[in-house]
């Protein structure tokens, strides 16, 4: 399972003729396209990891800039949207240890 996700989400090497996700080709996928790809499509990893000195604020917007986010207004935007959608606005400034198990899974999204 963990080999396919990972040729899924361009995460290893894929040994195929062909291998498309999303409308994406990912034998041709540049390496800087891989922020915007990975946009498209979504994995919860079991393994989640959170950067325990860092707020769920701050976590998310580590990511959405590692992931090719510019706009400092957006990324704000953003991490509220979907704060509200996964049920976890009010822990904003909440730091991981605070969170539970279920709540650090849903920030890892």
């Amino acid at each position: 399972k963990t080999s396919l996700l990972s040729a899924l989400y361009a995460a290893g090497p894929i040994e195929a003729d062909e291998a498309s996700v999303a409308n994406t080709d990912l034998l041709t996928l540049a390496h800087d396209g891989l922020p915007v790809f990975r946009r498209k499509i979504g994995m919860i990893f079991q393994d989640f990891r959170l950067f325990e000195d860092k707020t769920a604020r701050a976590n998310l917007y580590m990511v959405m800039k590692a992931t090719g986010w510019t706009e400092e207004e957006e990324i704000k935007n953003r991490i509220l949207e979907v704060l509200e959608a996964v049920g976890l606005s009010d822990k904003l400034k909440a730091m991981p240890g605070e969170l539970s198990g279920g709540e650090q899974q849903r920030f890892d999204i």
